[in-house]
Protein backbone atom coordinates (compact mmCIF):
# COMPACT_ATOMS: atom_id res chain seq x y z
CA UNK A 1 0.00 0.00 0.00
CA UNK A 2 1.35 3.45 -1.02
CA UNK A 3 0.28 6.64 0.72
CA UNK A 4 1.24 10.20 -0.21
CA UNK A 5 0.29 13.29 -2.16
CA UNK A 6 0.90 11.87 -5.65
CA UNK A 7 0.96 8.00 -5.51
CA UNK A 8 0.11 7.82 -9.21
CA UNK A 9 3.69 8.84 -10.01
CA UNK A 10 4.74 5.32 -8.96
CA UNK A 11 2.64 3.86 -11.78
CA UNK A 12 4.45 6.02 -14.36
CA UNK A 13 7.85 5.03 -12.93
CA UNK A 14 6.97 1.33 -13.03
CA UNK A 15 5.73 1.60 -16.62
CA UNK A 16 9.01 3.17 -17.74
CA UNK A 17 11.08 0.55 -15.87
CA UNK A 18 8.96 -2.42 -17.02
CA UNK A 19 7.86 -3.34 -13.50
CA UNK A 20 4.55 -5.24 -13.46
CA UNK A 21 1.73 -4.13 -11.14
CA UNK A 22 -1.72 -5.71 -10.93
CA UNK A 23 -4.97 -5.49 -8.93
CA UNK A 24 -4.49 -1.75 -8.58
CA UNK A 25 -7.09 0.17 -6.57
CA UNK A 26 -6.81 3.91 -6.06
CA UNK A 27 -8.28 6.27 -3.51
CA UNK A 28 -7.52 9.87 -2.59
CA UNK A 29 -3.89 9.87 -1.52
CA UNK A 30 -3.75 6.07 -1.40
CA UNK A 31 -2.87 3.32 -3.91
CA UNK A 32 -3.02 -0.44 -3.29
CA UNK A 33 -1.91 -3.24 -5.58
CA UNK A 34 0.27 -6.30 -6.03
CA UNK A 35 3.87 -6.62 -7.22
CA UNK A 36 6.66 -9.16 -7.29
CA UNK A 37 8.90 -9.36 -4.23
CA UNK A 38 12.01 -8.84 -6.36
CA UNK A 39 10.69 -5.41 -7.42
CA UNK A 40 10.20 -4.11 -3.87
CA UNK A 41 13.53 -2.29 -3.81
CA UNK A 42 12.60 -0.34 -6.96
CA UNK A 43 9.13 0.45 -5.59
CA UNK A 44 10.58 1.84 -2.34
CA UNK A 45 12.96 4.04 -4.33
CA UNK A 46 10.17 5.24 -6.65
CA UNK A 47 7.91 6.00 -3.68
CA UNK A 48 10.68 7.99 -1.99
CA UNK A 49 11.16 10.10 -5.15
CA UNK A 50 7.39 10.73 -5.30
CA UNK A 51 7.24 11.72 -1.62
CA UNK A 52 5.19 8.67 -0.64
CA UNK A 53 5.47 5.85 1.88
CA UNK A 54 5.10 2.15 1.08
CA UNK A 55 3.76 -0.39 3.57
CA UNK A 56 3.78 -4.14 2.88
CA UNK A 57 0.36 -5.49 3.88
CA UNK A 58 1.06 -9.20 3.28
CA UNK A 59 3.44 -11.51 1.42
CA UNK A 60 2.33 -14.76 -0.18
CA UNK A 61 3.72 -17.35 -2.57
CA UNK A 62 5.93 -20.43 -2.56
CA UNK A 63 9.04 -18.73 -1.10
CA UNK A 64 7.05 -17.37 1.82
CA UNK A 65 5.34 -20.73 2.39
CA UNK A 66 8.67 -22.59 2.38
CA UNK A 67 10.26 -20.05 4.72
CA UNK A 68 7.30 -20.33 7.08
CA UNK A 69 7.23 -24.14 7.16
CA UNK A 70 10.91 -25.01 6.67
CA UNK A 71 11.16 -26.36 10.22
CA UNK A 72 8.16 -28.68 9.82
CA UNK A 73 9.88 -31.92 8.74
CA UNK A 74 6.65 -33.90 8.69
CA UNK A 75 5.20 -31.64 6.01
CA UNK A 76 8.34 -31.98 3.90
CA UNK A 77 8.34 -35.78 4.26
CA UNK A 78 4.63 -35.96 3.39
CA UNK A 79 5.15 -33.81 0.30
CA UNK A 80 8.05 -36.00 -0.82
CA UNK A 81 6.00 -39.18 -0.29
CA UNK A 82 3.09 -37.62 -2.19
CA UNK A 83 5.30 -36.86 -5.18
CA UNK A 84 6.80 -40.37 -5.08
CA UNK A 85 3.34 -42.01 -4.94
CA UNK A 86 2.00 -39.83 -7.77
CA UNK A 87 5.04 -40.67 -9.89
CA UNK A 88 4.65 -44.40 -9.14
CA UNK A 89 0.91 -44.41 -9.92
CA UNK A 90 1.51 -42.61 -13.22
CA UNK A 91 3.36 -45.73 -14.41
CA UNK A 92 0.09 -47.74 -14.55
CA UNK A 93 -3.06 -47.73 -16.67
CA UNK A 94 -6.12 -46.59 -14.71
CA UNK A 95 -8.65 -45.80 -17.45
CA UNK A 96 -9.52 -47.78 -20.58
CA UNK A 97 -11.57 -46.03 -23.28
CA UNK A 98 -13.02 -47.99 -26.21
CA UNK A 99 -14.08 -45.98 -29.27
CA UNK A 100 -16.07 -48.02 -31.77
CA UNK A 101 -19.18 -47.91 -33.93
CA UNK A 102 -22.65 -48.14 -32.42
CA UNK A 103 -23.25 -51.70 -33.64
CA UNK A 104 -20.38 -53.08 -31.52
CA UNK A 105 -21.25 -54.13 -27.97
CA UNK A 106 -18.78 -52.33 -25.70
CA UNK A 107 -19.35 -54.61 -22.69
CA UNK A 108 -18.62 -57.79 -24.69
CA UNK A 109 -15.64 -56.15 -26.35
CA UNK A 110 -14.31 -55.06 -22.94
CA UNK A 111 -14.56 -58.62 -21.61
CA UNK A 112 -12.62 -59.99 -24.59
CA UNK A 113 -9.96 -57.30 -24.20
CA UNK A 114 -9.58 -58.06 -20.48
CA UNK A 115 -9.15 -61.75 -21.33
CA UNK A 116 -6.11 -60.72 -23.39
CA UNK A 117 -4.45 -59.25 -20.29
CA UNK A 118 -5.41 -55.61 -20.88
CA UNK A 119 -6.97 -54.28 -17.68
CA UNK A 120 -6.83 -51.42 -15.19
CA UNK A 121 -3.68 -51.42 -13.08
CA UNK A 122 -1.51 -52.77 -15.91
CA UNK A 123 2.04 -51.41 -16.03
CA UNK A 124 1.97 -49.26 -19.16
CA UNK A 125 5.63 -49.84 -20.02
CA UNK A 126 4.78 -53.52 -20.50
CA UNK A 127 2.30 -52.72 -23.31
CA UNK A 128 3.63 -53.39 -26.79
CA UNK A 129 1.13 -51.36 -28.82
CA UNK A 130 1.82 -53.06 -32.16
CA UNK A 131 1.58 -56.53 -30.60
CA UNK A 132 -1.68 -55.63 -28.81
CA UNK A 133 -3.10 -54.32 -32.09
CA UNK A 134 -2.47 -57.67 -33.76
CA UNK A 135 -3.69 -59.66 -30.74
CA UNK A 136 -6.99 -57.79 -30.55
CA UNK A 137 -7.45 -58.15 -34.32
CA UNK A 138 -7.05 -61.92 -34.03
CA UNK A 139 -9.55 -62.28 -31.19
CA UNK A 140 -12.29 -59.87 -32.30
CA UNK A 141 -14.46 -60.98 -35.19
CA UNK A 142 -15.25 -58.71 -38.15
CA UNK A 143 -12.61 -56.16 -37.13
CA UNK A 144 -10.99 -54.17 -39.92
CA UNK A 145 -8.68 -51.92 -37.91
CA UNK A 146 -7.51 -51.58 -34.28
CA UNK A 147 -5.38 -48.86 -32.70
CA UNK A 148 -4.02 -49.01 -29.12
CA UNK A 149 -2.61 -45.73 -27.74
CA UNK A 150 -1.28 -44.86 -24.29
CA UNK A 151 -1.97 -41.31 -23.10
CA UNK A 152 -0.75 -40.76 -19.55
CA UNK A 153 -2.70 -43.15 -17.33
CA UNK A 154 -5.35 -43.62 -20.05
CA UNK A 155 -5.40 -46.42 -22.62
CA UNK A 156 -7.40 -45.58 -25.74
CA UNK A 157 -8.52 -48.41 -28.02
CA UNK A 158 -10.12 -47.52 -31.35
CA UNK A 159 -11.92 -50.29 -33.21
CA UNK A 160 -13.25 -50.13 -36.75
CA UNK A 161 -15.66 -52.85 -37.81
CA UNK A 162 -15.24 -54.60 -41.12
CA UNK A 163 -18.09 -54.08 -43.53
CA UNK A 164 -19.54 -57.36 -44.71
CA UNK A 165 -19.82 -57.70 -48.45
CA UNK A 166 -22.02 -60.19 -50.23
CA UNK A 167 -20.26 -63.38 -51.19
CA UNK A 168 -19.61 -63.11 -54.93
CA UNK A 169 -17.35 -65.66 -56.52
CA UNK A 170 -14.72 -64.43 -58.93
CA UNK A 171 -15.43 -64.96 -62.62
CA UNK A 172 -12.45 -67.32 -62.81
CA UNK A 173 -14.05 -69.61 -60.20
CA UNK A 174 -15.96 -72.58 -61.60
CA UNK A 175 -19.43 -72.58 -60.10
CA UNK A 176 -23.06 -73.67 -60.28
CA UNK A 177 -26.13 -71.68 -59.31
CA UNK A 178 -28.34 -73.52 -56.82
CA UNK A 179 -31.72 -72.74 -55.26
CA UNK A 180 -31.69 -71.17 -51.81
CA UNK A 181 -35.27 -72.28 -51.18
CA UNK A 182 -38.13 -74.14 -52.83
CA UNK A 183 -40.41 -72.42 -55.34
CA UNK A 184 -41.83 -72.28 -58.85
CA UNK A 185 -39.72 -70.70 -61.59
CA UNK A 186 -41.23 -67.63 -63.27
CA UNK A 187 -38.20 -66.15 -65.04
CA UNK A 188 -34.64 -67.25 -65.93
CA UNK A 189 -31.96 -64.90 -67.21
CA UNK A 190 -28.74 -66.77 -67.99
CA UNK A 191 -25.47 -64.97 -68.68
CA UNK A 192 -23.23 -68.06 -68.71
CA UNK A 193 -23.78 -71.73 -67.99
CA UNK A 194 -26.47 -74.26 -68.91
CA UNK A 195 -30.08 -74.03 -67.77
CA UNK A 196 -31.15 -77.04 -65.75
CA UNK A 197 -34.78 -75.93 -65.39
CA UNK A 198 -37.37 -73.92 -67.27
CA UNK A 199 -40.15 -71.48 -66.50
CA UNK A 200 -42.99 -73.23 -64.68
CA UNK A 201 -40.78 -75.91 -63.07
CA UNK A 202 -41.01 -76.51 -59.33
CA UNK A 203 -37.61 -76.67 -57.66
CA UNK A 204 -36.44 -77.54 -54.15
CA UNK A 205 -33.74 -76.05 -51.98
CA UNK A 206 -30.24 -77.05 -53.11
CA UNK A 207 -31.28 -78.00 -56.66
CA UNK A 208 -28.97 -76.89 -59.48
CA UNK A 209 -30.67 -74.17 -61.52
CA UNK A 210 -27.83 -73.11 -63.82
CA UNK A 211 -25.01 -75.58 -64.31
CA UNK A 212 -21.39 -74.57 -64.73
CA UNK A 213 -20.91 -77.36 -67.29
CA UNK A 214 -21.36 -76.04 -70.85
CA UNK A 215 -21.39 -77.73 -74.23
CA UNK A 216 -19.51 -76.06 -77.07
CA UNK A 217 -20.44 -76.12 -80.77
CA UNK A 218 -18.38 -79.28 -81.29
CA UNK A 219 -20.28 -81.18 -78.59
CA UNK A 220 -17.47 -81.08 -76.05
CA UNK A 221 -18.04 -80.20 -72.41
CA UNK A 222 -16.13 -77.60 -70.45
CA UNK A 223 -16.54 -76.04 -67.02
CA UNK A 224 -17.30 -72.33 -66.58
CA UNK A 225 -18.44 -69.76 -64.05
CA UNK A 226 -22.26 -69.87 -64.06
CA UNK A 227 -23.99 -66.50 -63.91
CA UNK A 228 -27.64 -65.59 -64.08
CA UNK A 229 -30.83 -64.65 -62.30
CA UNK A 230 -33.59 -67.09 -61.41
CA UNK A 231 -36.88 -65.53 -60.27
CA UNK A 232 -39.38 -67.82 -58.56
CA UNK A 233 -42.64 -67.67 -56.66
CA UNK A 234 -42.07 -68.79 -53.10
CA UNK A 235 -44.36 -69.53 -50.19
CA UNK A 236 -43.74 -68.81 -46.50
CA UNK A 237 -45.84 -69.59 -43.45
CA UNK A 238 -45.68 -67.38 -40.37
CA UNK A 239 -47.38 -68.53 -37.16
CA UNK A 240 -48.10 -65.99 -34.43
CA UNK A 241 -49.70 -66.78 -31.07
CA UNK A 242 -51.03 -64.15 -28.65
CA UNK A 243 -52.31 -65.34 -25.24
CA UNK A 244 -55.23 -63.57 -23.61
CA UNK A 245 -53.57 -63.64 -20.20
CA UNK A 246 -50.20 -61.89 -20.30
CA UNK A 247 -47.73 -61.82 -17.43
CA UNK A 248 -45.71 -58.66 -17.17
CA UNK A 249 -43.18 -57.27 -14.71
CA UNK A 250 -44.14 -54.06 -12.92
CA UNK A 251 -41.47 -51.90 -11.28
CA UNK A 252 -42.09 -49.95 -8.12
CA UNK A 253 -41.56 -46.18 -8.15
CA UNK A 254 -39.50 -46.50 -4.97
CA UNK A 255 -36.02 -47.97 -5.21
CA UNK A 256 -32.94 -48.77 -3.16
CA UNK A 257 -29.73 -47.05 -4.09
CA UNK A 258 -26.07 -47.67 -3.37
CA UNK A 259 -22.96 -45.83 -4.44
CA UNK A 260 -19.43 -47.14 -4.78
CA UNK A 261 -16.35 -45.01 -5.34
CA UNK A 262 -13.63 -46.72 -7.35
CA UNK A 263 -10.23 -45.11 -6.81
CA UNK A 264 -7.25 -46.58 -8.67
CA UNK A 265 -9.18 -49.81 -9.22
CA UNK A 266 -10.15 -50.15 -5.53
CA UNK A 267 -13.91 -50.12 -4.86
CA UNK A 268 -15.01 -48.32 -1.69
CA UNK A 269 -18.68 -48.71 -0.66
CA UNK A 270 -20.42 -45.55 0.55
CA UNK A 271 -23.82 -46.91 1.60
CA UNK A 272 -25.28 -48.29 4.80
CA UNK A 273 -28.17 -50.53 3.74
CA UNK A 274 -28.54 -52.68 0.68
CA UNK A 275 -31.17 -55.45 0.32
CA UNK A 276 -30.62 -58.82 -1.28
CA UNK A 277 -30.90 -58.83 -5.08
CA UNK A 278 -33.97 -61.07 -5.11
CA UNK A 279 -37.01 -59.93 -7.11
CA UNK A 280 -35.25 -56.70 -8.02
CA UNK A 281 -34.47 -55.09 -11.36
CA UNK A 282 -31.00 -53.54 -11.30
CA UNK A 283 -29.96 -50.37 -13.14
CA UNK A 284 -26.34 -49.24 -13.06
CA UNK A 285 -24.59 -46.07 -14.14
CA UNK A 286 -21.00 -44.86 -13.89
CA UNK A 287 -19.76 -41.30 -13.57
CA UNK A 288 -16.15 -40.63 -14.52
CA UNK A 289 -14.49 -37.48 -13.22
CA UNK A 290 -12.18 -35.33 -15.31
CA UNK A 291 -9.55 -32.71 -14.55
CA UNK A 292 -8.70 -30.28 -17.37
CA UNK A 293 -10.50 -32.60 -19.84
CA UNK A 294 -8.35 -35.53 -18.67
CA UNK A 295 -9.98 -38.51 -17.02
CA UNK A 296 -8.73 -39.28 -13.53
CA UNK A 297 -8.93 -42.79 -11.99
CA UNK A 298 -11.96 -41.92 -9.85
CA UNK A 299 -15.32 -43.43 -10.80
CA UNK A 300 -18.62 -43.08 -8.97
CA UNK A 301 -20.73 -46.21 -9.53
CA UNK A 302 -24.44 -45.86 -8.85
CA UNK A 303 -26.69 -48.92 -8.56
CA UNK A 304 -30.46 -48.75 -8.22
CA UNK A 305 -32.64 -51.70 -7.22
CA UNK A 306 -36.28 -51.48 -8.22
CA UNK A 307 -38.65 -53.91 -6.44
CA UNK A 308 -40.44 -55.89 -9.14
CA UNK A 309 -43.50 -58.06 -9.14
CA UNK A 310 -45.39 -59.96 -11.79
CA UNK A 311 -48.98 -59.19 -12.56
CA UNK A 312 -51.41 -60.88 -14.93
CA UNK A 313 -53.02 -58.70 -17.58
CA UNK A 314 -56.08 -59.92 -19.44
CA UNK A 315 -56.67 -58.54 -22.93
CA UNK A 316 -59.71 -58.75 -25.15
CA UNK A 317 -59.98 -60.62 -28.42
CA UNK A 318 -59.79 -57.34 -30.33
CA UNK A 319 -56.61 -56.34 -28.52
CA UNK A 320 -55.10 -59.77 -29.22
CA UNK A 321 -56.02 -59.36 -32.90
CA UNK A 322 -54.29 -55.96 -33.04
CA UNK A 323 -51.20 -57.35 -31.31
CA UNK A 324 -50.99 -60.28 -33.72
CA UNK A 325 -51.26 -57.98 -36.75
CA UNK A 326 -48.59 -55.66 -35.34
CA UNK A 327 -46.23 -58.63 -34.81
CA UNK A 328 -46.91 -59.75 -38.39
CA UNK A 329 -46.03 -56.30 -39.74
CA UNK A 330 -42.74 -56.36 -37.79
CA UNK A 331 -42.01 -59.83 -39.18
CA UNK A 332 -42.60 -58.60 -42.72
CA UNK A 333 -40.45 -55.54 -42.13
CA UNK A 334 -37.42 -57.41 -40.81
CA UNK A 335 -37.64 -60.81 -42.55
CA UNK A 336 -39.16 -59.99 -45.95
CA UNK A 337 -37.51 -56.68 -46.76
CA UNK A 338 -35.45 -58.26 -49.59
CA UNK A 339 -38.47 -60.01 -51.16
CA UNK A 340 -41.40 -58.79 -53.23
CA UNK A 341 -44.59 -59.75 -51.38
CA UNK A 342 -47.35 -60.59 -53.85
CA UNK A 343 -50.10 -61.88 -51.58
CA UNK A 344 -50.82 -62.48 -47.89
CA UNK A 345 -53.56 -64.85 -46.71
CA UNK A 346 -54.52 -64.66 -43.04
CA UNK A 347 -56.21 -67.37 -41.01
CA UNK A 348 -57.34 -66.76 -37.43
CA UNK A 349 -58.08 -69.51 -34.94
CA UNK A 350 -58.82 -69.06 -31.27
CA UNK A 351 -59.49 -70.96 -28.10
CA UNK A 352 -60.01 -70.07 -24.47
CA UNK A 353 -56.34 -69.25 -23.86
CA UNK A 354 -54.94 -67.60 -26.98
CA UNK A 355 -55.45 -66.28 -30.48
CA UNK A 356 -53.47 -67.90 -33.32
CA UNK A 357 -52.68 -66.17 -36.57
CA UNK A 358 -51.38 -68.18 -39.52
CA UNK A 359 -50.15 -66.04 -42.42
CA UNK A 360 -49.35 -67.57 -45.81
CA UNK A 361 -47.11 -65.13 -47.65
CA UNK A 362 -46.52 -65.41 -51.39
CA UNK A 363 -43.33 -63.77 -52.62
CA UNK A 364 -41.35 -63.29 -55.80
CA UNK A 365 -37.57 -63.35 -55.35
CA UNK A 366 -34.25 -64.34 -56.83
CA UNK A 367 -33.53 -67.79 -55.40
CA UNK A 368 -30.24 -68.36 -57.25
CA UNK A 369 -27.01 -68.55 -55.27
CA UNK A 370 -23.54 -69.35 -56.57
CA UNK A 371 -21.75 -72.43 -55.26
CA UNK A 372 -18.19 -73.24 -56.14
CA UNK A 373 -17.85 -76.33 -58.33
CA UNK A 374 -15.08 -78.47 -56.85
CA UNK A 375 -12.92 -80.90 -58.80
CA UNK A 376 -10.99 -83.88 -57.42
CA UNK A 377 -7.36 -84.67 -58.18
CA UNK A 378 -8.29 -86.44 -61.44
CA UNK A 379 -10.19 -83.35 -62.66
CA UNK A 380 -13.49 -85.09 -61.94
CA UNK A 381 -16.48 -83.31 -60.57
CA UNK A 382 -17.23 -83.58 -56.88
CA UNK A 383 -19.99 -86.05 -55.89
CA UNK A 384 -22.51 -83.29 -55.11
CA UNK A 385 -22.73 -82.30 -58.79
CA UNK A 386 -25.53 -84.06 -60.72
CA UNK A 387 -23.55 -83.94 -63.98
CA UNK A 388 -20.64 -85.96 -62.58
CA UNK A 389 -21.55 -89.09 -64.55
CA UNK A 390 -21.73 -87.36 -67.93
CA UNK A 391 -18.43 -85.54 -67.31
CA UNK A 392 -16.80 -88.82 -66.18
CA UNK A 393 -17.89 -90.58 -69.37
CA UNK A 394 -16.54 -87.72 -71.48
CA UNK A 395 -13.17 -87.90 -69.66
CA UNK A 396 -12.95 -91.68 -70.14
CA UNK A 397 -13.75 -91.47 -73.85
CA UNK A 398 -11.07 -88.81 -74.25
Amino acid sequence: MCEGSFPQKIISACAKAGVVLWDLKGEKGKLTGCALQKDMEFLISAASNAGCDINIVYVRGAPKFIEKNKKRMGLAIGLALFLIIINALSMFIWNIDINCSNDICISDTMQKIESLGIHKGLLKFCIDQNEKNREIMRNLNDTAWVSVNVDGVNLEIEISKQEKKPQILETETKSNIKATCSGQITEINTKSGTKECKVGDAVIKGQVLISGICEDILGGLHICHAEGEVIADTQYTVDISVPYNIKRTVLSKEYYEKNDVEILGVKIPVYFYYPEEKDFITAQSNRVYCFNDTKIPVILKNTRLYPAKEECLTISEEQANQTANMLLQLKKLFCFSDKEIKDVKLKYTKNEKKLNLCAEISCSEDIGEQHELLLDENLRLSPDDPNKESQQNNTDSG
